[in-house]
């Protein structure tokens, strides 16, 4: 029979339900457990009734929910030279980087073997954005299926024995049909993933392939890639031809290549890492070896698009062009990395993940504000610095306990134990205008809209709506418990424009130009001509790349007045921030978390009774409002059609045991006598922090 939980179709072929349920991030199919020695504090609390109100304004129309859609940013009256890319812009060496049409991440297409004539017996398969490791590595076509091929597989299957599946009052979906075992031992039936976006057939046996240029690789040698989060992959050492499109349309190839061929792994899509590492391999190491970038660094920069039709950006390995920020780009030293990801038998790999070059960089302070009226409320517990990975293969954030439930209270989320996420209605932040202000060294601030951090809320196939009807958003963000770690992902990577320096360990951020207007449609035109990668294609792609490696010549780095190459400690045009004695000693702390090793729910007794009492039924939302007590509050609890200015600002409320039992409706505001501050109106819905 059919698995009796969820059933086999679903988990195989969509791993919808792992996806959401897990970490919101890429498609990561073991699911990450709690860790309950988490060593951030508990949010403080005060003695005082303090009441401090941030009123966070209604736009005057009322949209439909925005979930993971960025606005287009008007262009009106900014200058030409910031709006559009030059012929100087466009001859820089870039990869362009777009989004498949079925997830929310960034790849870019490349090439694996073929004989050099064009792209005879080329095999072209996308690589995903991979910021936190050193490794190019692909899904091996001997071991795994092409998911769109599993999809027709069990389509074909499903009509031929006539499965239906039924779902109980649990949600769980199952069949009573038995399956015979000509089918249940296939290893259709039996596959655990499979690829999305292309997979390498290995056409020239390992021990006949040309030996890697890096003497630390050998072809065949197992290899597992030293990932800080809960990525899995394992393979062989391969070596063959390396082949890419850069956007001036150039086709480069690289001979002699050497990547991964993963043969187990819990990822739909493969990678091109960027990290830096103490055996300088991979693919940033292989262009300076070429001639082509003086250092093994890279900038990146985004559209202001997230849909996928649209959503664009750059990688532009060692070089920094000002045309892709506004404002100061500030450089700061990596906070290094310490602690223990892999079982003691493979303390190799874990000695090799904290010796990588990683982008982390400390967090001064975390702010939600109101735009229009500049009132502002910090989400931080402490003044310590808060080192966070950037991580471009996760969409949630990934903080502190403390701050998640700051931050949920201002959103009134409120967290499902079922869904283990936590649950906001959609419009109460799609019309508001609040931002989330990170605050960093040397003055940079980096806001982003609320609205970037919810995603539409689907549980068990069923879109979620709160007992009144009103559409229900999972917010993108999840304790540090989950991963061990704190991270920053998509939503606020795509919105700077990231200087990395491997070599000199340096990290430079500004706010990306959201003004400039890139069209796919120019970049990567019709192949003209083929090149092997050489002192020659320096000369096209760039033609006054240094040609050495580690340390680079005295030569100026400078290409134009506005791009320049990165090189040994010095990331062109950025401001170097001076680092106080508490900065210094920050370290990035990480440790592992088992998959399986408990249901992965968050510490539910840290979390304020009064938030973590979202049950799901059917695809609906309801409060009951857990929690014990009475607490006599004045407050704003208006209807849901208010406005901030409409509210009463003097509603006296007696809330007590049981009262909450009202699911859904006004008494969403019930507050937890441990709950001292009353902090800020979102869409005119008091809420509550604690600090």
């Amino acid at each position: 029979m059919l698995h009796n939980n969820i059933s086999k179709l679903t988990s195989l072929l969509l791993f919808t339900f792992t996806f959401n349920k897990v970490l919101g991030d890429d498609a990561v199919t073991t699911t990450p457990a709690n860790n309950n020695n988490n060593n951030n504090n508990n949010p403080q609390t005060t003695s005082d009734d303090n009441v401090v109100r941030l009123t966070l304004a209604r736009q005057t129309t009322t949209p439909e929910a925005i979930t993971n859609t960025l606005t287009q940013t008007t262009t009106s009256r900014i200058p030409t030279s910031q709006t559009a890319e030059n012929s100087a812009d466009e001859e820089v060496f870039k990869i362009l980087l777009t989004m498949p049409s079925d997830d929310n991440y960034y790849n870019g297409m490349f090439g694996f073997g073929g004989n050099g004539n064009g792209n005879n017996g080329v095999q072209q398969i996308e690589l995903r954005l991979d910021l936190i490791q050193p490794d190019v590595w692909v899904m091996n076509n001997a071991s795994f299926y092409d998911c769109s091929y599993l999809s027709e597989w069990w389509d074909s299957e499903a009509s031929y024995y006539g499965i239906t599946l039924v779902t109980n009052s649990e949600g769980e979906e199952s069949t009573e049909i038995d399956l015979p075992a000509s089918i249940t031992t296939m290893e259709q039936y039996t596959a655990s993933n499979c690829a999305r976006n292309g997979r390498y057939a290995e056409t020239i046996p390992v021990d006949q392939q040309p030996q890697p240029t890096d003497d630390v690789f050998h072809n065949g040698d197992t290899r597992i890639i030293p990932y800080i989060n809960l990525i899995n992959a394992m393979g062989q050492i391969n070596t063959n031809n390396f082949s890419f499109n850069i956007t001036n349309g150039n086709l480069v190839r690289i001979d002699q290549f050497t990547f991964v061929n993963v043969n187990d792994t819990n990822m739909y899509v493969g990678g091109l890492g960027l990290a830096g590492n103490p055996s300088n391999s991979g693919f940033l190491y292989s262009l300076v070896d070429q001639g082509i970038i003086r250092s093994p660094g890279y900038s990146l920069w985004f559209n202001n698009q997230s849909d996928w039709q649209n959503a664009l950006g750059q990688l532009i390995p060692g070089v920094v062009n000002k045309k892709y920020y506004n404002g100061d780009l500030v450089a700061y030293d990596m906070v290094q990395q310490q602690g223990t990801r892999y079982p003691p038998d493979l303390a190799g790999t874990d000695s090799e993940l904290n010796e990588l070059n990683l982008p982390i960089v400390s967090i001064l302070d975390l702010v939600v504000e109101n735009e229009s009226t500049g009132q502002t409320m910090s989400m931080k517990s402490s003044d310590d610095p808060l080192p966070v990975l950037l991580d471009s293969r996760s969409f949630y954030t990934y903080l502190p306990l403390d701050i998640i439930i700051n931050l949920a209270i201002q959103m009134n989320a409120y967290y499902s134990s079922e869904a283990d996420r936590w649950l906001v209605e959609c419009d109460v932040i799609s019309n508001s205008t609040a931002d989330l202000n990170f605050q960093f060294g040397g003055g940079l601030q980096v806001r982003i809209p609320l609205t970037e951090f919810i995603t539409t809320a689907v549980y068990e196939g069923k879109t979620l709506n709160f007992e009144d009807g009103q559409q229900a958003c999972f917010l993108a963000m999840s304790p540090t418990s989950k991963t061990g770690y704190n991270s920053l992902g998509l939503p606020f990577i795509r919105r700077i424009y990231l200087v990395v320096d491997n070599e000199g360990q340096k990290i430079a951020m500004a706010n990306s130009n959201n003004y400039l207007q890139v069209d796919r449609q120019d970049l990567a035109p019709e192949v003209t001509r083929v090149t092997t990668l050489n002192q020659t294609a320096v000369s096209i792609s760039l033609a006054t790349a240094s040609s050495t490696r580690t340390g680079g010549s005295n030569s100026s780095t400078s290409m134009t007045g506005s791009i320049a190459q990165i090189a040994f400690k010095q990331i062109p045009f950025a401001t170097t921030y001076s680092q106080n004695s508490s900065d210094s000693s920050v370290i990035f702390s990480f440790t592992s978390v088992y998959a399986n090793s408990d249901d992965g729910a968050e510490n539910l007794d840290r979390i304020p009774a009064r938030l973590s009492g979202a049950m799901i039924r059917s695809g609906s939302i309801y409060l009951t409002g857990v929690g014990g007590g009475s607490l006599t509050t004045t407050t704003t609890i208006p209807g849901r059609g208010a406005t901030a200015a409409s509210a009463n600002p003097s509603s006296t409320r007696n809330i007590g045991v049981g009262s909450a039992g009202e699911i859904g409706g006004m008494m969403r505001g019930v507050f937890e006598k441990d709950i001292r501050i009353v902090m800020g109106i979102i869409g005119g819905i008091v809420l509550v922090v604690l600090m």
